[in-house]
């Protein structure tokens, strides 16, 4: 079984060795609270801002083998056909609402989509006739990008030119970085004066993280190395040179199904993540099959529970307590901040 399908859980908030600081406050204290069945590492909770980062830090070679070709999805498709023609429609609103009231520094206006997968987003800006550019580790498998791809493991390998961007976004890709602040840094760097970054991450400290503990479905250990608190990606942006314009605490696509697994993940008769696993094109993990009995268990509750999520997610929004909160801020004038030592 691969280890994102493991089960997680709670232990002792036991003090971490503090040599390594927290990259969102530089804080040297935290407490060892999440562990992920057979790994190694445990998610240590900074008691200054409340991010938690995976202690040990896996190794690169380790982080690429939690990223099988699966993980894009087989044949330019990762769900189910309604489902996928929702998130493509989500997608493409995405788009249009990140990149309004932004002026060019050139002719086109240059976007750039970090972390971009199977360039959903990267289609979405092209077709709005922006200069649209996407980062990731490796090139689809069909071999097929809508729009120009940079295939490299870290931001600062592309080499992109000073203050060259209007855009940057990191949606629900921040987490998945060993080196978050060395990533806001660089951004810094290639973004246009007054450019905007957007930036979406699983809240680690919003009611639905506080509420499912070890069954938090937005966890994704071990691929999401880190877990950021409200409080932590405000210190990082605000520490690097940027000034946060906008906060969104609902997210219409993560915050409903967040709450609906995390209540799945809850029952020990069910796969943890089995629903996700379903509506990815109907399969399940390799290797592990699902009876009839457990699937319309899952489905059936999956529908009765609907309902509560939409308002619990309308609710937490307002509330700015939601499973999801989005950043949007703007290259300031002052210069990025150090380094933590």
């Amino acid at each position: 079984m691969a280890l994102y399908s493991r089960n997680v859980h709670s232990i002792a908030d036991a003090p971490r060795d503090g040599s390594t600081p927290c990259p969102c406050c530089g804080g040297r204290e935290s407490v060892a609270r999440l562990q992920l069945d057979g790994a190694n590492s445990v998610v240590a909770v900074c008691t200054t801002c409340g991010t938690g980062r995976c202690d040990p830090m896996p190794g690169p070679d380790e982080i690429a083998s939690f990223y099988p070709p699966a993980y894009y999805g087989a044949g330019g498709q990762k769900f189910t056909g309604p489902m996928e023609r929702v998130v493509r429609l989500m997608t493409s609103r995405q788009a249009r609402r990140l990149s309004a009231d932004l002026r060019p520094l050139g002719d086109r206006l240059r976007v750039l989509d970090i972390g971009c997968g199977r360039g959903d987003l990267v289609g979405s800006f092209s077709a709005l006739g922006f200069d649209a550019h996407g980062t990731e580790i490796a090139p689809p498998p069909d071999g097929e990008f809508p729009g120009t791809l940079h295939a490299v493991g870290d931001l600062a390998e592309a080499g992109f030119d000073e203050e060259s961007f209007d855009l940057v976004v990191l949606w629900h890709v921040l987490e998945h970085l060993a080196d978050p602040r060395g990533t806001i840094e660089e951004i810094h760097r290639i973004l246009a004066p007054e450019g905007r970054l957007a930036i979406a991450v699983p809240n680690f400290s919003g009611w639905q993280a506080r509420w499912a503990g070890p069954s938090w479905f937005h966890l994704d250990l071990p691929r999401h190395l880190f877990q950021f608190s409200r409080r932590g990606l405000e210190t990082l942006l605000r520490s690097n040179g940027f000034d946060v314009e906008r906060e969104d605490y609902f997210s219409l696509r993560q915050n409903p199904f967040g709450w609906v697994q995390s209540a799945l993940n809850r029952i020990n008769l069910l796969p943890r993540n089995g629903l996700y696993d379903l509506l990815q094109r109907g399969e399940t993990r390799p290797g592990e099959r699902l009876g009839w009995t457990r699937r319309l268990m899952l489905l059936s509750l999956a529908a009765l529970l609907t309902p509560i999520a939409v308002g619990l997610s309308v609710v937490a929004g307002f509330a700015e307590q939601g499973g999801a909160m989005t950043m949007v801020a703007r290259r300031g004038s002052s210069a990025a901040a150090s380094r933590l030592e």
